[in-house]
């Protein structure tokens, strides 16, 4: 054990020499010690300390490469030239949402009560079909028929448009 912690701390000193913070360093390093737990779950490793000086070379290099395309993902505009974007519907799309939530709920009204009050549990409630069936006193079977004669309704709505 007490190699293992030498070992550690060399190899910290080691990324922390060559560029990388200690935060990184050792995020790095526990990367490297996921993999060579994983690998010799698979086959036995002769010389895990060897393994690690690898692995941990691969792992900068994987961090490296990851920065550079975030780099390139948000490469900055000025800030003249950004624009901005409201992405709250608008009047027009809140008053369609309200018109379809209409039209569904009288779908749903000219099913039954029944039917009404099974999908309400399902969808709104969260209970499942068979915490449903419990409750009301019926079948799994014929909650499920009626969840699909009410989706089916309102799947049809949603055709209509």
């Amino acid at each position: 054990m007490d190699e293992l912690n030498k070992l550690c701390r060399l190899l910290l000193r080691r990324l922390v020499r060559r560029g990388s913070t200690p935060h990184d360093a050792e995020d790095a390093l526990q990367q490297a010690f996921v993999r060579l737990y994983s690998h010799q779950k698979k086959e036995p490793i002769r010389d895990p300390s060897a393994f690690l000086v690898d692995v941990l070379g691969k792992v900068r290099v994987e961090g490296w490469r990851s920065a550079q395309r975030q780099r390139q993902l948000f490469v900055a505009e000025p800030i003249e030239q950004l624009k901005l974007v409201d992405l709250a519907p608008t009047p027009e799309e809140h008053a369609q949402a309200d018109q379809q939530l209409e039209r569904i709920r009288r779908r749903l009204e000219a099913l039954g009560p029944r039917t009404q009050q099974i999908f309400l549990l399902h969808r709104i409630e969260g209970l499942s079909y068979a915490q449903i069936a419990a409750a009301i006193g019926v079948s799994v079977s014929a909650i499920e028929k009626h969840i699909a004669r009410a989706a089916l309704c309102i799947h049809e709505e949603g055709q209509r448009e």
